[in-house]
């Protein structure tokens, strides 16, 4: 089974579509809210940190739309930031924000291990070996969604 297969099998179409809606949906909401509010070099600091929290904000509609196939969980970052991620089936999803559409998300410590405890609310790095366990025992796949805005904004 090739991963394609693998995450039709696991995420419906009618979620990977919401979700690509909703990543869409607040690339538009976000430019316009912080172009009204904002002079160009403040909106240029502040839309990523923007964006990502309306991204993951609009995320908790999916458990309400999509009941019994979709979780949405808080999770903390060692550095103390707050974000979302989606539990589907034995997929779990975070979204990053990437420079281009030929770029990956930076590495980061609990990448590694986060799929193994979905519950998990602080990344200890000292408990990453365990995670990494836990991930193979569960054999959930942890995904990144990744997204950049196009050439025009």
């Amino acid at each position: 089974m090739n991963f394609r297969q693998l995450l039709d099998q696991n995420i419906s179409l009618a979620v990977q579509r919401a979700i690509v809606g909703i990543v869409l949906e607040e690339y538009r909401h976000t430019h316009a809210e912080v172009s009204k509010k904002y002079g160009d070099e403040e909106a240029f600091d502040v839309q990523p940190h923007i964006r990502r929290a309306n991204i993951e904000s609009a995320l908790l509609e999916l458990e309400d739309r999509f009941k019994g196939t979709v979780l949405i969980r808080p999770g903390i970052t060692e550095r103390g930031h707050h974000y979302r991620f989606v539990v589907c089936g034995d997929f779990v999803l975070t979204q990053s924000y990437v420079e281009s559409n030929r770029r990956v998300p930076r590495d980061a410590m609990f990448r590694n291990g986060f799929a193994g405890d979905p519950n998990q609310m602080l990344l200890d790095p000292e408990a990453e070996a365990e995670r990494t366990r836990t991930l193979a025992a569960q054999e959930l796949t942890y995904v990144i969604i990744t997204h950049t805005p196009s050439v025009e904004n």
